[in-house]
């Protein structure tokens, strides 16, 4: 009797185990789904933002001829700042209209505005679609959010510059000898890669040395460049706009180059 009662136990205890394995495997699959359909919903919020920004501006689609638009970027790229592909036709109106209008100080909380608005998708993009530089990005973004833009800036710089040579075999910052014009050396590759429609229109970024690029002999609408900041000859490049610059280069070289 003592043996039956024992097995009798034995069985009704593997049974509770099975019963709550079971339970656990429910739960599980449940808390997956419930993960999945998170990160769906997110980009679903993403998709209609970027939507919405795109059909309220389509009646603004008009006008805006590719060299007209090329000409913006290169004068765009002047002052540190980049568009990348979530820019609405709009937003780029609205950006060509304050070059012309040579309102800076209103461009640039434009630009800031525009890029904090995708800032949280675009970090989590950009450390996906580079795992194996996930620990400086994530610590330049860090940086950035703790207001520690002496250390975002030089990082940012230096991520811009390696995913462009991952994508094209040149560093982003590299020029040309003299006899060349000191051109950008992905100019190169951006002539061969880059020669149809919108791409062409977008490359322009890649095709000239922006504010950051330019040499210290020359004139400049910053006070500093990449240059100066890597080799310690800067000291007043610290600020959010500075880093918010940083980071739109590094937003367009992404979208860019992943065409």
């Amino acid at each position: 009797m003592e043996n039956k009662r024992n097995l009798e136990n034995l069985i009704n205890a593997t049974s509770a185990i099975q019963a709550a394995e079971r339970a656990i495997q429910k739960s599980f699959m449940v808390n997956k789904q419930m993960k999945a359909f998170e990160q769906v919903q997110q980009q679903i919020i993403l998709f209609a933002r970027v939507y919405s920004r795109v059909a309220n501006s389509a009646s603004g689609i008009v006008g805006l001829s590719e060299e007209a638009m090329s000409s913006a970027l290169i004068e765009l790229a002047s002052f540190g700042w980049y568009i990348n592909l979530s820019f609405s036709m709009g937003e780029m109106k609205k950006m060509k209209q304050l070059l012309e209008e040579k309102k800076i100080q209103e461009l640039n909380v434009f630009m800031c505005k525009v890029l904090q608005e995708d800032y949280k998708a675009f970090k989590e993009s950009l450390v996906k679609a580079y795992p194996d530089r996930r620990q400086p990005l994530e610590a330049a973004f860090e940086a950035h959010e703790k207001g520690q833009y002496y250390l975002s800036i030089p990082v940012f710089f230096a991520q811009t510059d390696g995913i462009c040579k991952q994508h094209t075999q040149f560093l982003f910052f590299s020029k040309e000898g003299k006899e060349r014009g000191h051109e950008p050396k992905v100019k190169r590759w951006a002539m061969v890669e880059m020669c149809e429609g919108f791409h062409r229109t977008m490359a322009a970024g890649l095709l000239c040395n922006g504010a950051f690029q330019l040499h210290e002999s020359l004139p400049n609408n910053l006070s500093f460049t990449r240059h100066s900041v890597l080799h310690g000859e800067s000291s007043d490049y610290g600020t959010e706009l500075n880093s918010m610059k940083a980071i739109s280069l590094l937003h367009y070289v992404k979208d860019i180059l992943e065409r």
